[in-house]
């Protein structure tokens, strides 16, 4: 028989200190309904960063276990670069931080100083290696994602695109091959690794295992991938990653997680910093080759401006190298806006097709 509560009598006399011989003492205090003790509202509730979805060591984990054969498909795709990550772990803190100083009006970080970092596909492509100039990557057509995502079972011999996950993709990718690939097996291989290079780094998406569609207009035809603009479709996902998180932000939404290739801002940010003795030479491609976990804790700490465990980390401590130490351009303002309006606005929704002005662009501001 399960023990009963004690009545509120008996509570009342263990509280006071009661005897048998007095209880009028406790007619004095003869409610049934005990308010409970008030808990104080004005309690520090301990600050949690937000989880990012952008994994590259899911990425490195997996390349780095390519033999010669499958790491000459990804260059064939000119995705060099992620075949280069090291061992990089995510620290939330830095991530968060970077995303929020993003301003999506100038595609820029924003300084300790007030000062803004610029950052454009090219910089992407120096940072990760992966191609920034072609055909703009527009949002297919509900026809066309259906069309697109029976085409992806078939090559990957799954019944249905819903049972595309992490497991299925990092199988195809891990598989040894004892003779030569075939055709078939090619095809599989080249898909896996787009989806999963874009799902867990380049673009990754809040949910686990949500493959975007936005980005399928490129799986039409593999032998086409290297024509396409990924760097751009990198930026517009960062843009619209930082203004979902402000949005959040400003309307007091309980924001769990963050979107948008994180890994870049961080790369990006620390290889522009005054670092001093620690600033890295910029004689090595892609860039994000010279950042491991050790690499970015060190030089991160360095910009570490406040830590408080009850509110967000703040970063922006150390200030801009000199431009002639860089390989980045440091566009300017006027730049920007120049190059916004001859190639297009962000996001690339906007503008479909712009891959000759888009070319023109770059190649005109490498020159500079």
């Amino acid at each position: 028989m399960p023990r009963l509560q004690r009545c509120a009598t008996a509570r009342r006399k263990k509280i006071l200190g009661v005897g048998r011989g007095n209880m009028a003492a406790a007619a004095d205090h003869d409610d049934d309904f005990m308010e409970p003790p008030v808990r104080s509202s004005s309690l520090p509730v301990k600050y949690v960063a937000l989880v990012s979805r952008c994994t590259p060591i899911s990425i490195s984990s997996i390349v780095n276990d390519f033999n010669d054969e499958k790491k000459r498909l990804p260059r064939e795709m000119k995705f060099d670069g992620i075949l280069k990550l090291p061992e990089i772990t995510n620290s939330r803190e830095f991530s968060h931080n970077l995303l929020s100083r993003v301003s999506t009006e100038d595609i820029a970080i924003r300084m300790g100083d007030g000062s803004l970092l610029y950052f454009t596909d090219g910089d992407v492509h120096k940072v990760l290696g992966i191609p920034f100039m072609g055909k703009e990557l527009r949002i297919p057509s509900t026809e066309e994602i259906n069309h697109i995502k029976n085409i992806i079972c078939i090559g990957l011999n799954v019944p249905e695109f819903k049972k595309i996950t992490r497991t299925v993709l990092t199988d195809i990718l891990s598989k040894k091959h004892e003779a030569p690939m075939s055709d078939d097996e090619v095809a599989a291989f080249k898909t896996a690794f787009i989806l999963l290079v874009m799902t867990k780094f380049l673009a990754p998406q809040t949910l686990l295992d949500n493959i975007c569609p936005r980005y399928f207009m490129a799986l039409k035809n593999l032998d086409d991938i290297h024509n396409w603009n990924w760097a751009r479709y990198v930026v517009n996902d960062i843009i619209a990653a930082a203004r979902a998180l402000a949005n959040k932000l400003t309307d007091e939404t309980k924001a769990t997680y963050i979107n948008g290739c994180v890994i870049f801002l961080q790369i990006f940010y620390l290889d522009n910093l005054e670092l001093g003795p620690l600033s890295l030479k910029h004689d090595c491609f892609p860039r994000i080759m010279a950042y491991d976990k050790h690499a970015i804790k060190v030089r991160m700490s360095m910009d570490l401006k406040e830590k408080n465990q009850y509110k967000p980390t703040q970063f922006g401590m150390m200030k801009l190298r000199p431009r002639s130490e860089v390989c980045y351009n440091r566009h300017t303002m006027g730049m920007m806006s120049a190059f916004r309006a001859e190639s297009g606005a962000v996001p690339s929704e906007i503008n479909p097709d712009n891959s000759k002005i888009v070319q023109q662009a770059f190649l005109i501001r490498d020159n500079l």
